[in-house]
């Protein structure tokens, strides 16, 4: 049972806290943390005394896939567990591979080390900022779709992408069934990738609209 559960700002999310310091996490009940995940979106764990590895066993307990990201390092040698940053700098906003149409249901988060100051990671509702845009924006992202555009793409990172295999024909296959996506192969076996996707999303759970998608951070980044 999870005996102690807080509202998270002004939102939907909720914090889970250990009712005891460093109370085994893999002991919490699966099923009250899907349905709790389900209804609001985003949960806070705390004083559980995670390590990169016990996340990724608890991760296991709702996630049966993962998404490997080229650009990122991995922690402790664990897979699919990879620092957010590279760097010192805030993340803008944007969905988690949002550019892209191989995109994660869920992420999780793990804090080893809080910053002394600062370093908080934002949590964005997607669908409450939907909700207090402008009519006349609600129809431009309505009537209006994003492109994504990425040259010179080496195969190896391609299939880290996208899982698609070793071979140019193995990626072909599982780039041939995205939607709203094209490619093609240049002479040195490099792959120049578009996608198209609307700005606004259902939610998975409750079918809400959603302002969810990587046009912030492109346009910070000079994509």
């Amino acid at each position: 049972m999870i005996s102690k559960i807080e509202s998270l700002g002004t939102g939907t999310g909720k914090i889970v806290s250990s009712t005891n310091d460093c109370e085994d996490i893999l002991r919490v009940s699966q099923e009250e943390i899907l349905e709790l995940f389900k209804s609001s979106g985003v949960v806070l764990f705390r004083g559980f005394g995670v390590t990169p590895i016990l996340m990724k066993q608890f991760s296991e307990k709702f996630s049966c896939s993962y998404l490997k990201d080229p650009t990122k390092t991995s922690i402790e040698s664990v897979d699919f567990v990879n620092s957010v940053d590279n760097g010192m700098d805030a993340s803008p906003p944007h969905t988690e591979h949002g550019a892209n149409p191989y995109q994660p249901d869920v992420i999780w988060f793990c804090c080893q080390m809080p910053a002394q100051e600062g370093g908080e990671t934002l949590f964005w509702d997607g669908v409450q900022l939907w909700k207090e845009m402008s009519k006349h924006l609600k129809q431009l992202f309505v009537e209006k779709k994003l492109k994504f555009a990425f040259e010179n793409v080496p195969l190896d990172m391609l299939n880290q992408w996208i899982n698609g295999g070793e071979t140019i024909d193995d990626c072909k296959q599982v780039l041939d069934n995205f939607e709203d996506f094209s490619y093609q192969i240049n002479e040195d076996s490099t792959f120049s990738l578009k996608y198209i996707r609307s700005a606004v999303v259902k939610t998975k759970y409750g079918n809400q609209d959603a302002f969810a998608n990587f046009l912030w951070a492109s346009h910070t980044r000079g994509w």
